[in-house]
């Protein structure tokens, strides 16, 4: 789809947690979620061939994980457009593995829900499509709506109604955990009593997809290590679980130009401008005249710059004029339902499978950024026990990481934007006891860790009750005993992942 249609999600990392918490408690809502987005993407993903993921023997497909991912661009509801290109692509990137786990997630409980004899009835699938209001008139089910929508969406009826049956299997799978959720009264006492202040505070997540940078690796490490017989066997294991990453699907590399069609442009003269634009283009000024004259924001900024993409992503008129063009061709002014396009098409490359040979020093790349990653951990860990804010700013840069904020958060607030495990860090905040200032040492959570600078602290003057505490606590238990059993099943799983989806 085209920059000017993507938005981030509103949590800036993907993270394991994050995602459990979207697949069983509210987020997912597989069948719902789709509802506020009626129509295909708005520049087309449409029908989509392709391999998304693969979760035992069971496909997720490229259309299901682009219909995921409009949701969670819909939702997110921030001014992607507007960020800087460099957080747009950062976003874009995170946004992207987010849907991914999000889709493989509510795979594998699906899959281990069906083994504990948790199921759907076709009745039920009957009544649950029949509530939908979007596919009623007057509060009776219309095929005639329900049909629409499978063709506007690219879906058949079978894929649709499975959505259906995962939706309320999960639902189950919810209320079983939520049922067995007893929070003690000795936790409950410290969170009320947590709930009497707000702090806020600076911070960094020491995530693995943060620390595990390419860029830290030259190419000469990585060649010496790609070609060190003692490593041969580990980068063709990596290279056999990571199948997909070197399947490539045909894909062209273009730049656009658009001109919209709407009640204050009217296609009359549109499209004598388009023609216009057309006898000034050359190769060389494509950039220059996309930038001045586009109106897609996101790619214009860029000089047009679509960058790579495969079939299924764009419109049928723009995708057949792209991949029907050779590299060097500036198309003839083509139409869409948003108005006039100008493509100019810079490579197109055949569907290839990458040999392990070619794949070697990359993958060795990735091996030595994440054998670094325990490094930076270590020296970021020393920093922060010197109580110097000083020598942490200066190991942040090192590493290339930046201080986050947060501010006026309720000590017993259970989610925090950009923190993965809130309630540790908070926890370690509250022991401060109203003293501001850098925390000693690193504080661990799950599979990362956190430096945390606080600058203030108040008192909450929005107390939440002891009832109110009490079912967010409980919330809180469901979701960690949810993690735990997913973090089984997702262990015993065989997954491939088609990362190529949200890397440029």
């Amino acid at each position: 789809m085209f920059e000017k249609v993507r938005h981030p999600f509103k949590g800036k990392q993907w993270n394991f947690k994050a995602v459990v918490a979207s697949v069983l408690f509210g987020a997912i809502c597989l069948v719902m979620a789709l509802f506020g987005i009626a129509s295909p993407d708005r520049y087309g993903s449409g029908p989509g061939g392709g391999t998304a993921a693969v979760v035992n023997d069971s496909v997720i497909t490229i259309s299901e994980y682009r219909q995921r991912q409009q949701i969670n661009e819909r939702n997110s509801r921030l001014p992607f457009d507007k960020l800087p290109q460099e957080q747009r692509e950062m976003y874009s990137r995170e946004m992207g593995r987010r849907t991914l786990e999000q889709l493989i997630m509510t795979e594998v409980v699906y899959q281990n829900a069906f083994k504990s004899g948790i199921w759907a009835s076709n009745s039920q699938i009957r009544d649950e499509l029949m509530s939908i209001p979007v596919f009623q008139d007057n509060g009776r089910f219309n095929r005639g709506h329900y049909d629409n929508y499978l063709a506007q969406s690219g879906q058949s009826s079978d894929d649709f109604e499975r959505q259906i049956r995962k939706e309320i299997v999960i639902r189950r799978v919810q209320g079983l955990f939520q049922t067995a959720a007893h929070p003690s009264s000795l936790e409950l006492d410290q969170l009320v009593a947590l709930n009497n202040d707000t702090v806020s505070f600076r911070f960094v997540e020491l995530a693995p997809a943060k620390l595990e940078s390419e860029k830290s690796v030259s190419d000469s490490d990585a060649k010496a290590f790609a070609a060190d017989a003692a490593h041969q066997e580990e980068i063709k294991k990596y290279y056999d679980q990571h199948a997909l990453d070197y399947s490539t699907n045909e894909r062209v590399h273009a730049r656009h130009i658009l001109l919209l069609v709407n009640d204050q442009h009217p296609e009359k003269d549109v499209l004598e401008k388009v023609k216009a634009l057309k006898a000034k283009l050359t190769v060389s000024n494509f950039a220059q005249i996309a930038e001045k004259e586009s109106q897609d924001p996101g790619s214009a900024k860029r000089g047009g710059d679509l960058g790579f993409f495969e079939k299924g992503r764009m419109v049928p008129q723009f995708e057949q004029a792209a991949f029907s063009m050779k590299p060097g061709q500036i198309s003839e002014p083509i139409k869409t339902d948003y108005g006039y396009h100008l493509i100019y098409v810079e490579a197109h490359e055949p569907a290839r499978k990458i040999g392990l040979d070619e794949a070697k020093v990359g993958i060795a790349k990735k091996m030595l950024a994440k054998a670094k990653a325990p490094q930076i951990v270590d020296s970021l860990k020393k920093a922060a026990e010197s109580g110097k804010s000083s020598e942490v700013d200066a190991s942040l840069k090192k590493a290339g990481l930046n201080w986050e904020k947060a501010d006026n958060v309720i000590l017993a607030a259970p989610q925090i934007p950009g923190l993965a495990d809130p309630q540790d860090v908070l926890l370690a905040i509250a022991k401060q006891k109203g003293k501001s200032g850098l925390l000693p040492g690193l504080i661990s959570a799950a599979d990362h860790s956190y430096i945390v600078d606080v600058t203030g602290w108040k008192a909450n003057a929005k107390k939440q009750t002891k009832e109110e505490i009490e079912k967010t606590l409980a919330y809180q238990e469901s979701s960690d005993s949810f993690e735990d059993w997913v973090k089984d099943a997702e262990a015993k799983a065989s997954i491939s992942r088609n990362t190529r989806l949200f890397e440029r």
